[in-house]
């Protein structure tokens, strides 16, 4: 092989490895950071029906959590609830290599998977419920186009605000991830509150979803039970799991102002933190952050993608890495240790 050829493979292996997808997103070979905040979402036994990856991806297996909280020990982590990291945040103190684990929505296997790993290795965790999942109106429409996706060699999906169709090809593994995502965009887009019942008449009477498991929340009872283990931090998540980004101002004070109000009823205590539904800076504006920081929450989370530094962080705009607990542990393991070994010197 030639010098130059061989050259520009490895200068293409390395710039392939420096973007290694941890989590969800790119790392580059030059991140430097403190620590992280872990978005996950399901800790369930791995579905039996045939599911999109792009979807089965916010899904760990309760074993695949254990062996990550393992690794993260034997790597010297320090592990921080959201409370925690806050005093860490205002003392700008320098706790080199942690790590906060947060959950979103408020699945049922939060409680009855997810809590008994977190239980075994005394675990802080957070879960941002949204008020929609306890009450049991959650309209989890992402799993009703998935199954429509991976059923179809093609969907028709309507606007709901101008009722305009889009086609969208399902062809093959790679169709079907472009054609839910399209899917899921225009819905984030056009879903409000007085929409939802509109989105539900997408997908028909005969669109069933073949894992009903999926769409168990938790209940209130149970969230009452998670609230009072001080290992474990409730954060507000919305009333209804909306696009703030394009709601009416009174809207989207309305979803946030509500839910913690209702959390703090039910729970009988103040609610400290918050995360954004979706939470990357499509669905999170300005006005949504103007608002945000003054609303007494000691932190705010995204799905920003940025450094996370302690001496710079804004509690009120903290970016997590979504964790995928799709792919082999030893592939998701090996991935980690270079972020380690790379990013996270010692």
């Amino acid at each position: 092989m030639k010098p130059m050829i061989r050259t520009k493979i490895l200068l293409k292996k390395f710039v392939k490895a420096s973007l290694y997808p941890l989590h969800g997103f790119p790392v580059t070979y030059w991140y430097r950071g403190d620590g992280h905040i872990l978005m996950l979402h399901r800790v369930r036994p791995k579905s039996k029906t045939k599911r999109l990856k792009t979807v089965e991806e916010l899904e760990a297996t309760p074993e695949y959590l254990e062996k990550l909280i393992n690794h993260y020990i034997k790597s010297g982590y320090t592990f921080l609830s959201m409370d925690e990291l806050y005093e860490v945040i205002q003392l700008k103190s320098g706790i080199k290599k942690f790590v906060a684990f947060t959950l979103d929505d408020g699945y049922g296997d939060n409680y009855h998977f997810a809590y008994p790993v977190f239980l075994k290795y005394k675990i802080p965790f957070t879960i941002y419920v949204s008020n929609s999942f306890p009450e049991g109106r959650a309209n989890m429409w992402w799993y009703y186009l998935e199954n429509l996706v991976v059923a179809n060699k093609f969907i028709e999906v309507e606007d709901p605000t101008n009722k305009n169709v889009t086609r969208l090809n399902c062809s093959s593994d790679k169709d079907k991830h472009l054609a839910f995502h399209t899917a899921r965009r225009i819905i984030i887009n056009n879903l409000t509150s007085d929409k939802i019942e509109s989105v539900r008449g997408l997908f028909g009477e005969e669109n069933t979803v073949p894992d009903k498991e999926l769409l168990r929340a938790m209940s209130w009872e149970e969230i009452k039970e998670l609230s009072d283990d001080p290992l474990v931090t409730i954060g507000c998540h919305t009333l209804n799991h909306l696009n703030l980004s394009i709601l009416k101002k009174e809207q989207m004070i309305h979803e946030i102002v509500e839910s913690r109000r209702q959390l703090t009823e039910k729970l009988k205590k103040t609610i400290h933190h918050f995360a954004f539904p979706f939470g990357s800076k499509e669905e999170v504006s300005e006005r949504e952050l103007a608002f945000i920081s003054q609303s007494g929450f000691k932190t705010v989370v995204t799905s920003f993608k940025e450094v996370f530094k302690i001496d710079r962080a804004d509690a009120k705009k903290l970016p997590r890495l979504f964790f995928s607990g799709n792919s082999g542990f030893r592939n998701q393991i090996n991935g980690t240790r270079h972020f380690i070994n790379k990013f996270f010197p010692d």
